[in-house]
C-alpha cells in the first residue's frame, strides 16, 4: 500500500490487477475449503501459555489429504442414500 492509499484510505486498483491471475482455490473448490477448514479445526489447539490468540495445529498435509479423502467418500455415500 502507497502512502496516498494510506493517507486517503482509498486503495488503487489497476485494470490489470482485475482482469488477470487464477482464482484462489478456495473460489474454485468451496465445499473442500470448507470441509478442511473444519478438519483444520478439530486438530487445532491454543498455546499453553496463552499469550496470543494464534490457535496451533499438529496435521499434516498427508493427514489432512487423507481426512478429506474420508470426508469426501462419507458425504458422496450420505447424497446416495437420500
Amino acid at each position: 500500500m502507497g502512502i496516498e492509499e494510506q493517507r486517503s484510505g482509498i486503495i488503487c486498483v489497476g485494470r490489470q490487477s482485475t482482469h488477470s491471475g487464477t482464482k484462489k482455490w478456495e473460489e474454485k473448490q468451496p465445499e473442500a475449503a470448507e470441509s478442511l477448514r473444519k478438519i483444520a479445526e478439530s486438530y487445532a489447539q491454543q498455546n499453553p501459555t496463552f499469550n496470543n490468540p494464534i490457535a496451533y495445529t499438529r496435521l499434516t498435509a498427508s493427514e489432512a489429504r487423507k481426512q478429506l479423502k474420508f470426508a469426501n467418500s462419507k458425504m458422496k455415500r450420505i447424497n446416495l442414500k437420500s
